[in-house]
């Protein structure tokens, strides 16, 4: 059986969700072409739990969190097109369909905006590190961004259980 396709309008919280992450977006490019002449040829580009880098690359790895995050924001915002493809944890029916599916894309865009702004802020303590203002990370930044993440999606699975 086919799930039905229905218009889901974004209401002020979504856009203000998908606002928040362009802006991240357009940081980390901006952040990544501004200093990138002011980094050393070798940048760290992988930390340990404790915030301290474990692996370096060459300063061009500076590109690589904004070139995930256009890949991100394509991705999801290809995908926020058809919630009715989606795997949901109950059942659509007429009476459920466009709750569940503003649910879903409200996870989607929520968790788009966690991904750009946690990214940016890795790219700006990253940049920091490779110019030798910050010896680490602070070591918070991972389980933050975990925890964010977490309780994100559990908040889904919450309301998109609780609604009929």
């Amino acid at each position: 059986m086919t799930q039905a396709i229905i218009d889901v309008p974004k209401d002020r919280i979504d856009q203000v969700l998908e606002f928040i992450s362009l802006l991240a977006m357009i940081g980390l490019v901006i952040l990544s072409i501004y200093f990138y002449n002011q980094l050393p040829e070798e940048i760290p580009n992988h930390f340990n739990v404790h915030g301290e880098a474990d692996g370096y690359g060459h300063k061009g790895s500076i590109f690589m969190l904004p070139v995930i995050g256009l890949l991100i924001l394509i991705l999801f915002g290809t995908i926020e097109k058809y919630p009715h493809t989606f795997n949901y944890r109950k059942k659509i029916t007429k009476e459920n369909a466009f709750t569940q599916y503003k649910l879903s894309l409200r996870l989607l865009r929520s968790l788009r905006m966690i991904i750009h702004v946690g990214f940016l802020i890795m790219l700006w303590f990253q940049i920091q590190m490779a110019i030798g203002k910050l010896t680490q990370m602070p070591r918070f930044l991972a389980v933050a961004f975990v925890c964010i993440i977490i309780s994100t999606i559990g908040n889904y699975i919450y309301r998109a259980n609780k609604t009929n």
